[in-house]
C-alpha cells in the first residue's frame, strides 16, 4: 500500500474528532473521503497533508512513518476549495511557483509547466491572469500547479464546491481523466455522493468520526452494510421490520423477500432497503399496494411518491424510466408496487 493510516486519533479541545481511524490507500487510486458535515473527512485529509498533527496513532507512506513530518517535507500536493491563486501571476508563473521554489533547473521547470498546461488543457491561456480565468479555468490552474511539482499524492479539499452544476459535472469529468493520465493518487474530499459515485475507485463513507463503509461505488450504491450508509449514500427506500427468516422480512406491508440477510438472525430488528428505480409497477414476488400522491416529472426519468396503503404513515418513492408513450398513473390512483428480491438489502436497525 502507498500509504497508510493506523489507529490515527485528533482531538480538538475535548471533542474527540477522530477516535481510531486507520485506512490504506493504494498506489495509483482515485479514493474520496464522503461524509456529512463534521464526519471527519477534511480532519483526515489535513492529517494526511500535514497541517494538522495526529493525537495519536501512525501514518505511514510508502511503509516510512511520516506522522511528525512536516506539511512541505511531504511529497504531496493540496488543491483547495478557494485555489489560493497569485492574482499578480499569471497561469504559467502560478503553475510555475512550485518548480521555482523546488530550486528546479530552468529548463526542465519549463517544460513541466509546458506539459502541464497541456494536460489541463491550459496553454492558450498561459498568459492570463486568474481574474481573467472563469471558475473552471481556475480550478485548472490549482490542479496544475499541484501536478507540476510531480507529488506521490494530490489532497483534493472539496475543489469543485464553488462551481455552477454544468460545470462542476464538467469538472468531475476532466478530474478522474487527469488521474488516469497521470497515474498519480488523488484522495478527494466532498459531502456530496453524486460526485463521489462519478469520480472514485472507491469511497470511504464517513460518519462521527468513524469508517462507516469502505467499497466501489457500485458496492455501496447497491449493497450497503449499515442503516447509514443506506440512509446517506444515494436515495432508499427504508422499511423497518423484523427478519423472519434469512429470506423474509416482516413489515407493516407484510411480509417483503429477501435475496439475503448475512450475519443477521431471525428475530432480529431490521430496515429493507429498496432502491427508487428496483420498485415498479405490477405483480411480483413482492405485492405492495399503495396511493400514488405526487409525480414529479425529471427528464429522463419519472419520480413517483406514494403512500403505503397498509401503513400510511409510510412513503415510497418510485423512479421509472421516462417513455412518452408510456402511461402513468394518476395522482390518487392505487396501484401495486413490486421489486426483485435480489435489489433488497437488509441492514441492522
Amino acid at each position: 500500500m502507498s500509504l497508510e493510516l493506523r489507529n490515527v486519533r485528533k482531538i480538538y479541545g475535548p471533542i474527540e474528532v477522530l477516535p481510531s481511524f486507520s485506512l490504506e490507500i493504494a498506489d495509483g487510486e482515485f479514493l474520496t473521503l464522503l461524509g456529512p458535515s463534521g464526519s471527519g473527512k477534511t480532519t483526515v485529509l489535513r492529517l494526511i497533508g500535514g497541517f494538522a498533527a495526529a493525537d495519536g496513532g501512525a501514518i505511514l507512506f510508502e511503509g516510512a512513518d511520516i506522522t511528525r513530518m512536516p506539511a512541505n517535507k511531504r511529497p504531496f500536493n493540496t488543491v483547495f476549495q478557494d485555489y489560493a491563486l497569485f492574482p499578480h501571476m499569471t497561469v504559467a508563473q502560478n503553475a510555475g511557483y512550485g518548480p521555482l521554489v523546488q530550486r528546479r533547473d530552468r529548463t526542465r521547470a519549463k517544460k513541466l509547466v509546458d506539459e502541464t498546461l497541456e494536460i489541463v488543457g491550459l496553454t492558450e491561456f498561459r498568459d492570463r491572469y486568474p481574474a481573467q480565468l472563469s471558475g473552471g479555468q481556475r480550478q485548472r490552474v490549482a490542479l496544475a500547479r499541484a501536478i507540476v511539482c510531480e507529488p506521490k499524492v494530490i489532497l483534493l479539499d472539496e475543489p469543485l464546491a464553488a462551481l455552477d452544476a454544468g460545470l462542476r459535472r464538467q469538472m468531475q469529468l476532466f478530474l478522474k481523466q487527469t488521474q488516469r493520465r497521470i497515474r498519480t493518487t488523488f484522495v478527494f474530499v466532498t459531502h456530496d455522493q453524486d460526485e463521489a459515485i462519478t469520480m472514485s475507485d472507491r469511497i470511504v463513507v464517513m460518519n462521527q468520526g468513524r469508517l462507516e463503509q469502505l467499497g466501489t461505488p457500485k458496492d455501496l450504491y447497491y449493497r450497503p452494510r449499515t442503516r447509514f450508509v443506506a440512509g446517506f449514500f444515494g436515495d432508499n427506500n427504508l422499511i423497518g421490520g423484523t427478519l423472519s427468516n434469512p429470506a423474509q422480512v416482516a413489515t407493516p406491508l407484510g411480509l417483503l423477500p429477501v435475496a439475503a440477510s448475512e450475519g443477521l438472525a431471525p428475530g432480529a430488528e431490521v430496515l429493507l432497503a429498496v432502491r427508487p428505480e428496483a420498485l415498479r409497477l405490477g405483480d411480483g414476488a413482492a405485492a405492495i399496494a399503495a396511493e400514488v400522491e405526487e409525480i414529479v416529472f425529471g427528464g429522463a426519468s419519472t419520480r413517483l411518491l406514494l403512500r403505503a396503503s397498509s401503513a400510511p404513515q409510510l412513503r415510497l418513492d418510485v423512479r421509472l424510466a421516462s417513455d412518452f408513450r408510456a402511461r402513468i398513473p394518476e395522482v390518487g390512483q392505487q396501484v401495486t408496487l413490486t421489486y426483485d428480491p435480489a435489489d433488497a438489502v437488509v441492514v441492522p436497525a
